[in-house]
This record gives structure tokens, C-alpha cells and sequence, in this order.
């Protein structure tokens, strides 16, 4: 073990980084002390609350001896168990927003195994655990979206969140859309509780919406899946009556704390899994609406298309009808300027000049030039396809070299 230590302890003196806070900033603490069930104050009474919860919001200068210092005063009785908790920021560069030197000496005071710091430089997901002596045992939660470290105290948590956001958001987007489990959906050939026709932003924000719940509830799967290790890791070692680096009079009293875990492992567990079906359930309903808003949004795309198209060609019955009023009244307009060049003479005997043969050197030479110019226009990709092929079947002689005679 000392030789991952010392892998991990360069690991981390390479890879992490870390950001000094800002003047006046802030970091949230926590301390839970739990104290005997018949604790009595010093006036010999029972006390009101057995557990106390108290926050904080500590500059780092305060974070080390917050952390190591006893808060409880003399006139209290002596608690039997205290939790404390520091959240500190990680952004996404995996860097620390707290100094080198506090992280170090605060994680000293944990006695926690340097082994996890190639976790915290690396990013690791997952549940881990660390047990060299003369540390505590280690235990590192990874996720996408944070870490948690602590030291031989075991972490619950409770998971509300899905029922807030995930399902609300799915509920919200199957109601509108009339596609969902509810038996208000297709009924024959009609759809009940559709709103008819559906707007493309909503659509892109709905499908946005559902794409999010569906990542977050494959990210809660795995987190579900984390919290079984560290049920299987509690049966485990209540079997085997782990009891390293727990100081010898407390080995009855961590034994009997085990056992009792152990107890709630089970009914823990059932309740695991029927939220992993849960969880399961609803990523399959995101899933399958996030095909139907698909669908929706191709028909809704298909109907743009269809607009476009309609107005497109309104737009050439328009240009049809401008090019066939050009066309009656065009050889009317011919004649009508031909009629009067002064070249033609109609109050003479003679109408035809000697010089009204300029008048068509003049006029067909342009004519032609306005068609090559059009032509020109209109086939230019073609034109110079052509001229590249051209130029690439040209037998062009090496530099120097003279031509075969």
C-alpha cells in the first residue's frame, strides 16, 4: 500500500490544481452531534433534543479549526457522535476552489488515506474504499456533478429530487402531447388530449427538456447502483467482524453498530430496487417521448416544407403571369419602335432610307451579346467544370524540357 500511496501522492502534486478564494468568501459547513439518549445537562434534566444540526459559513483561515476544535461547552453533556462537513467547489477543470495548504491540513485532520487523492486529481466515478494502517478507513463517492470524502462515519442520503423535476417534466410534456400512460391517449383513430398543432420552438424545448431527464436519470441509476456497493460493503462486514483501526473499547460498541446496519440492509435494499424499477420505468417513458416529439417535429417540418413550397409557388404564378403580359405586349412594342426610326420615311414615297441598315448593325450584335452575357450567367458552374477538365487533359511539358518534333 505504501507504493499506491506514494503513485497517488505524485499524481495528485502533478495533476491537482487549486484557486485561492476570493477576499470575504465563504465556505458551508456543517455539524451534526448526536449525544445519548438519556444525556442530561448540567442542571441534571433530560435534554429536549438528542441530536443538534448546526451550519455554518467559515473563511478558510477558520475551516481548520472549526474542523479539529470541540464545540460543545462544559455545561453539555458529551456527545456521543459528531459528523462534520465542508463543501468546497470544483469546477470543471477538476481544480479546487480552496488553497493548497488548507486542503492539505484539513485533510490531515481527516487521517484519510493518500491513496484517494489520485480519486479527487483524476476524477474517478464510482464507490471507493481505502483501508492502509495508520489512517482511518477512507470511503470516495465520484460523479459527474460532485465528490464526496469522508472518514468512518457511513453517509446516507435521500433522493427527492426525481419526483420534483423528472416526472413533472415528463408528465408535463405527455399531458400536452396526449402521448403517455394515461388512458386518455389514442382512443380508436382519434388522438384525445392532443392540442392540435404544436409550435417548433415548444417542440425543440420540450425534446430538450425530455433528452435532460432522461441523462439525469441514468446519472441517478448509477448512483443507486453505487449506494448497493456500500450496502453489500455493510453486510460484509458485519460478517466478517471488520474491526480494524477501531480503538479496543470500541470494538463492542462498533460491532453492535454494525449489526444493527445490517439489519436495515435488507428492507434498504428492497427499497433500492423498486426505485431502480422505478428509475428504469421512467427512462423508458422519457425515451419513448422523446421519439414521439421526433415525430412531431418532422410533421411539424414537413408542414414548413409544405408552406414554403405553397408560397414558392405562388411566387412563379406570379412571375408566369408578369412574363405573359411581356409576351401580348411585347411584338406591339416592337412594331411601334420600329415604326418610328427616323430611318423610315412613311410621309415619303421612298420609306426605307439609305441609312436604316445601321439601325440592325447595331441592334443584332447587341441582341446576341445580351444572350451570351445570360448564358454565360446561368451556366457558369458548367462552363467552368469545362474548363478545368480541359485544362487537366492538357499534355503540359516539365519545366526545361523542349516539345517532340
Amino acid at each position: 500500500m505504501d507504493g499506491i500511496s506514494s503513485l497517488a501522492l505524485s499524481a495528485f502534486e502533478t495533476v491537482q490544481t487549486f484557486k485561492d478564494p476570493a477576499s470575504g468568501y465563504r465556505y458551508d459547513a456543517v455539524e451534526v452531534t448526536v449525544f445519548p439518549e438519556d444525556a442530561k445537562v448540567e442542571s441534571g434534566a433530560t435534554m429536549d433534543r438528542p441530536s443538534e444540526v448546526t451550519q455554518h459559513q467559515l473563511p478558510e483561515s477558520r475551516l481548520l479549526p472549526w474542523f479539529q476544535d470541540a464545540h460543545y461547552t462544559t455545561a453539555s453533556p458529551t456527545p456521543e457522535a459528531t459528523f462534520r462537513a465542508i463543501r468546497m467547489d470544483r469546477n470543471l477543470d477538476v481544480s479546487l476552489n480552496i488553497s493548497k495548504a488548507c486542503f492539505v491540513q484539513l485533510f490531515d485532520a481527516m487521517r484519510a488515506d493518500p491513496a484517494v487523492k489520485y480519486m479527487i486529481c483524476h476524477d474517478y466515478d464510482g464507490f471507493h474504499e481505502f483501508s492502509d494502517k495508520g489512517y482511518l478507513t477512507t470511503r470516495f463517492i465520484g460523479t459527474p456533478i460532485y465528490a464526496i470524502l469522508w472518514t468512518y462515519l457511513i453517509l446516507q442520503w435521500s433522493d427527492r429530487e426525481t419526483s420534483d423535476f423528472e416526472l413533472g417534466v415528463v408528465r408535463h410534456v405527455e399531458t400536452r402531447t396526449g402521448f403517455g400512460p394515461q388512458p386518455s391517449g389514442m382512443r380508436g383513430l382519434s388522438a384525445a388530449g392532443m392540442e392540435g398543432k404544436f409550435n417548433i420552438n415548444v417542440l425543440t424545448s420540450w425534446s430538450q427538456a425530455v433528452n435532460e431527464v432522461s441523462g439525469n436519470i441514468g446519472n441517478k441509476i448509477r448512483h443507486q447502483k453505487i449506494s448497493g456497493t456500500v450496502l453489500g460493503m455493510i453486510t460484509e462486514a458485519s460478517k466478517l467482524r471488520h474491526n480494524e483501526g477501531v480503538p479496543d473499547g470500541m470494538v463492542e460498541k462498533h460491532r453492535h453498530s454494525l449489526e444493527e446496519l445490517a439489519r436495515a440492509v435488507p428492507s434498504l435494499e428492497r427499497h433500492l430496487n423498486t426505485y431502480l424499477d422505478y428509475l428504469a420505468y421512467l427512462k423508458d417513458r422519457a425515451e419513448r417521448l422523446s421519439a414521439v416529439l421526433f415525430a412531431l417535429l418532422t410533421h411539424e417540418d414537413a408542414g414548413a416544407s409544405i408552406n414554403i413550397a405553397t408560397a414558392s409557388k405562388r411566387d412563379s404564378s406570379s412571375m408566369k403571369t408578369v412574363a405573359v403580359m411581356t409576351m401580348a405586349f411585347l411584338p406591339a412594342t416592337f412594331f411601334a419602335a420600329l415604326f418610328a426610326v427616323p430611318s423610315l420615311r412613311w410621309d415619303q414615297a421612298r420609306v426605307m432610307q439609305d441609312n436604316f441598315w445601321v439601325y440592325w448593325a447595331f441592334t443584332l450584335p447587341a441582341t446576341a451579346i445580351v444572350f451570351l452575357v445570360w448564358y454565360l450567367i446561368t451556366q457558369q458552374n458548367w462552363i467552368l467544370g469545362f474548363i478545368r477538365k480541359m485544362v487537366k487533359e492538357i499534355p503540359w511539358l516539365p519545366e526545361g524540357s523542349a516539345p517532340r518534333k
